[in-house]
């Protein structure tokens, strides 16, 4: 049955079925049916993965959230904060895990999710605040998103330029969110995964041109 399916996805070691195979399967139920399901699903709550922890709270939160009351004491309070955004509908889907590794997998088409989540786990969400400023930190690469196109602005703001410290980005006429993502995090992506690091440091080259 594709309820049994569904656990035995859920539950599976992850050596066998993915972190990110897993997500997308949570992605594609529509709510909790059965008390079994249930247990699974509050039982990622816990998890490591910050990915499965956000995707089970948002299949909770389409349930209904009695579940996640009865649950939610026993979160750690660190993890707990995100979680009750997302079950109060508070949160912003492009702040979501599972939507920066969708996003990282359009840059860096040759990279699979599961190793993207590496750098998708650090990656910032930045809201355009009131004032249209948004200050970049030294050493990384930003994303700008604008309502009136597709693809981003994209700013690298390296170790090396004249100015080591913060860069100002005037976005109070066409930004309302940006990924930032630290080129430190890049490098540790290099020792972890170096077959697959060429194509990021290819990119952030032509960024910079």
């Amino acid at each position: 049955p594709f309820k049994s399916l569904l656990e035995d996805i859920i539950n599976c070691d992850y050596n066998l079925i993915s972190v990110w195979t897993k997500a997308c399967t949570l992605r594609t139920v529509p709510e909790i049916g059965d008390e079994d399901l249930g247990e699974s699903v509050v039982a990622l709550l816990f998890s490591p993965e910050a990915l499965l922890r956000e995707e089970s709270a948002r299949l909770i939160a389409r349930s209904g959230r009695e579940l996640y009351k009865k649950t939610s004491e026993r979160i750690p309070e660190a993890n707990r904060k995100q979680l009750d955004r997302i079950i109060a509908g508070e949160i912003a889907e492009k702040e979501l895990v599972f939507e920066k590794v969708r996003f990282l997998a359009k840059c860096f088409k040759e990279i699979k999710e599961d190793e993207l989540l590496f750098l998708a786990d650090k990656m910032s969400f930045a809201r355009n605040d009131e004032k249209g400023i948004y200050s970049q930190p030294s050493n990384t690469i930003a994303w700008s998103f604008s309502s009136e196109k597709s693809d981003p602005e994209i700013f690298v703001n390296h170790e090396d330029i004249i100015d080591p410290g913060k860069i100002v980005r005037d976005m109070r006429m066409n930004s309302y969110f940006c990924y930032v993502l630290s080129l430190n995090t890049v490098r540790e992506f290099n020792f972890q995964y170096p077959e697959s690091s060429f194509g990021i440091f290819k990119y952030i080259d032509n960024c910079k041109e």
